[in-house]
C-alpha cells in the first residue's frame, strides 16, 4: 500500500492513505487486545521485588527517567538549583535521595562516601539478587571532561573495569547531567555538537564496550539537562511576523 501510495495521482493518494491508516488502527487494536494476566505480570515487573539483576536494572532505570522527566519538564522542577561548576559530590546526594525517596522502591540505595569515592561507583542500587552500579558526570565549561574521556576513563575505566567488577555486577548506568550549552568535540565529526548528540555518541561507545566485554550484560547512558530551553530569537520572531503581516497584506490587496 505504501508503495502504491507513492505512485499514485494526487487525487488517489488520498485514498491510499486513509485505506493505511484504517489498516494501522486495525492492527494496534488487534494487538492491544493483551490478557489480564499478562497486564498484570507486566505491572509486577517494574512494582514487584526485582527478582533478577536484570529486573533490578529496569526498575532503577525506570526511576532515574522519572526523575530526568521531573528535571527537564516538571511543573516543579529542580533545575532552578544546579549552577554551573555545581560539586560533584552535592548531585550526588542529590540523586541519591531522589532514588531512596522514591515511591513503591523494592531496591536498596546506597552512596559512598568520600573515603571510598575513588574505589566504588557514585551510587548503588541493589538487592539479593544482584546490584546496578550507577556513576554520574555533570558537564559544563568548568571541568574538564571531553566526549574522549567521557568514554575512556568513566565508562571503559571507571565504570566497567572498576566499578562493575568490585561489585560483582553486571549492570551499570551513567548519568551526565547538562550544566550549560558546552560545545562538545566528538572524534571523527568535523563540528562541535550540543548535549543530545554528546549522549549519543557516548551511547554508541557503551553499546562497543558491553559487546567487548561479555560479563556486561546492560551499559546505559542517560542524559538529563538541567537548563532552560533556549528562548526565542527576538528579531527573527520580529521578521517571520513582519513577513506574515505582509502576505496577509497583499493577499488582501489582490
Amino acid at each position: 500500500l505504501v508503495r502504491i501510495r507513492g505512485s499514485a495521482s494526487t487525487a488517489q493518494a488520498g485514498r491510499f492513505e486513509h485505506i493505511l491508516i484504517k489498516h494501522a488502527q486495525t492492527e494496534v487494536a488487534a494487538r492491544a487486545n493483551w490478557p489480564m494476566s499478562q497486564l498484570s505480570s507486566l505491572h509486577a515487573a517494574f512494582d514487584g521485588q526485582p527478582a533478577t539483576e536484570e529486573v533490578l536494572f529496569d526498575q532503577v532505570l525506570l526511576r532515574l527517567e522519572d526523575i530526568k522527566a521531573d528535571v527537564e519538564v516538571g511543573r516543579f522542577s529542580e533545575r532552578v538549583l544546579f549552577r554551573r561548576g555545581i560539586p560533584e559530590e552535592a548531585l550526588q546526594h542529590w540523586l541519591a535521595a531522589r532514588l531512596f525517596t522514591s515511591q513503591g522502591i523494592r531496591f536498596s540505595v546506597h552512596r559512598e562516601e568520600e573515603y571510598d569515592a575513588r574505589k566504588k561507583p557514585d551510587i548503588t542500587c541493589a538487592v539479593a539478587a544482584g546490584s546496578v552500579c550507577v556513576e554520574i558526570k555533570p558537564v559544563d565549561g568548568t571541568r574538564s571532561y571531553t566526549a574522549q574521556t567521557l568514554v575512556e576513563d568513566t565508562l571503559r575505566t571507571q565504570l566497567v573495569d572498576q566499578y562493575l567488577k568490585e561489585e560483582n555486577s553486571t549492570s551499570g548506568i551513567l548519568v551526565v547531567m547538562q550544566l550549560d550549552r558546552k560545545r562538545w568535540e566528538i572524534p571523527g565529526s568535523r563540528k562541535r555538537v550540543g548535549f543530545e548528540e554528546l549522549v549519543a555518541h557516548l551511547q554508541t561507545a557503551a553499546d562497543s564496550i558491553r559487546l567487548d566485554v561479555p560479563r556486561v550484560k546492560a551499559l546505559k547512558v542517560l542524559g538529563i539537562s538541567c537548563i532552560e530551553a533556549a528562548a526565542p530569537n527576538r528579531k527573527s520572531a520580529t521578521k517571520r511576523s513582519s513577513a506574515t503581516t505582509g502576505r496577509r497584506r497583499n493577499r488582501a490587496s489582490s
